[in-house]
């Protein structure tokens, strides 16, 4: 009866216990116990996943943000007809600029005929260093400015002088001239063109173009991005 009772067992030729109603007998660790290493993977390539999308999406805002600067200056560029009268009609009295009065007559025309809210007149004062404000629309503000303005201060205003180009100051651009900044800040302004005013191959002084916070998407401040010429003069 003992035998009966008894589970049968025998050994495989290769020396393996074998149960007679199961099969071989395992001495190992149970296949249930054992590490896997299937999420580990899985965590690895979703990591990766992570990773390849958030270089994906940086280099689509890196090529977003470079295809909106070239698109601005490409409109400041393309456009000069509208506003020659007006630059010509500044170069001529820009010489003569003797009074306020005359200088804010142009700065309010000037501001009116490409829709910003305000408009400084500044002529060079090459032998000083420094520019002059002759003229700024709205009178009111005049309070608010100096009389003079060191260019060892204002690098990029100088820049606008020296090379005849025109510039763009966006208060929420980093790498925009910190003074200009400052002094966009102050005027409660979020955007500014600076423009050159040339006379006979020479740089005599700025229009300066201001737009106030409120009204950076404004129409008249899009339109003036396509009117202005790149070179007055």
């Amino acid at each position: 009866m003992r035998c009966a009772t008894l589970r049968s067992t025998s050994r495989s030729a290769h020396g393996q216990v074998v149960d007679a109603r199961h099969g071989p007998v395992s001495h190992g660790t149970p296949a249930s116990t054992r590490p896997s290493v299937a999420p580990a993977i899985s965590e690895v390539d979703r990591l990766k996943r992570r990773l390849q999308r958030e270089r994906e999406a940086r280099r689509e805002a890196e090529a977003i943000a470079e295809r909106t600067t070239r698109t601005l200056y490409a409109e400041i560029a393309s456009r000069t007809r509208e506003l020659e009268s007006l630059v010509a009609m500044g170069r001529e009295l820009a010489i003569a600029l003797d009074s306020h009065g005359l200088a804010d007559v142009i700065a309010r025309h000037a501001a009116q005929a490409v829709g910003f809210d305000e408009c400084g007149i500044y002529t060079w004062e090459r032998d000083e260093d420094a520019v002059i404000t002759a003229g700024y629309y709205p009178t009111a503000k005049r309070d608010l400015l100096d009389d003079r303005y060191e260019l060892a201060e204002y690098p990029e205003t100088r820049r606008v002088l020296m090379a005849r180009m025109p510039s763009v100051i966006d208060s929420v651009d980093p790498k925009a001239d910190s003074a200009e900044v400052g002094f966009l800040h102050k005027h409660g302004g979020s955007l500014m063109f600076q423009i050159p005013m040339v006379v006979n191959g020479r740089s005599i002084g700025t229009v300066e173009l201001l737009a106030k916070s409120g009204s950076r998407s404004t129409n008249g401040s899009s339109r003036s991005r396509r009117r202005w010429p790149t070179r007055p003069g």
